[in-house]
């Protein structure tokens, strides 16, 4: 299983705990981080996660629209991008 960091504003891991949805996945390892990084957000949020846990975000969340909701887009891109890394892409 490929890992490795990612890194989001505070704007945007506001964001992306705004559309996770905790109540079926607060105990597991994703939501355990994600409370996490809640808990002592700063202005930059270092993650480490698998890739299989970033795939999850992307399914759960699903598509975004850049012009409905741009924060939450630029998570989407940096949650591919990085798949893309750990993919070695």
């Amino acid at each position: 299983m490929n890992r490795g960091v990612i890194t989001f504003t505070r704007e945007e891991l506001l964001a992306l705990c705004k559309v996770y949805d905790f109540t079926n996945q607060e105990y597991n390892q994703l939501g355990v981080k994600l409370r996490a990084g809640l808990g002592g957000i700063q202005d930059a949020n270092n993650i480490f996660v698998s890739q299989d846990e970033l795939e999850f975000i992307l399914d759960e969340v699903g598509f975004v629209s850049p012009t409905d909701d741009p924060i939450l887009n630029s998570v989407m891109t940096k949650i591919t991008e990085a798949i893309s890394k750990l993919e070695g892409n």
